[in-house]
């Protein structure tokens, strides 16, 4: 992620979630095997990275540099960061072949995750409980 003095653009971000989400092929070349891909993108540590808890969680695990959510029944992929004035949050979803990646000029935003959480609501098959309304 951007953060942590990472230096780096909103075009090569994008690209970089490309390249997950394509499964490891940027530029027409494998750079990393499909297997590793899907073992960074695995549990690996069971149990909740997060202090927090939200009920739009099923699942919340790690992986290999990679936070391994199931949010509102889809898989979710992300990982952020922060510094003195600066938060970033990347999250895939895999299945809709969607990501975002949200920035801040704020130290340690939580607006990042957030948007990250609107743009989930908002992808192909995933339906906000906030927003069903009883029949």
């Amino acid at each position: 992620m951007p953060s942590g003095a990472i230096v780096s653009t909103a075009s090569d971000m994008a690209k970089y979630a490309l390249f997950h989400l394509r499964g490891g092929i940027a530029d027409g070349r494998r750079l990393i095997s499909e297997e590793n891909l899907r073992q960074m993108h695995s549990p690996q540590v069971i149990g909740t990275p997060y202090f927090w808890n939200f009920e739009e969680f099923q699942r919340t695990e790690y992986g290999l540099g990679w936070f391994t959510d199931i949010y509102r029944g889809v898989k979710m992929i992300g990982h952020g960061g922060n510094t003195n004035g600066f938060s970033a949050q990347m999250t895939l979803l895999p299945a809709q072949n969607a990501a975002i990646v949200a920035l801040s000029n704020a130290t340690s935003s939580f607006s990042v995750n957030a948007l990250g959480h609107v743009f989930a609501d908002e992808a192909p098959g995933i339906r906000p409980a906030m927003f069903e309304r009883e029949n």
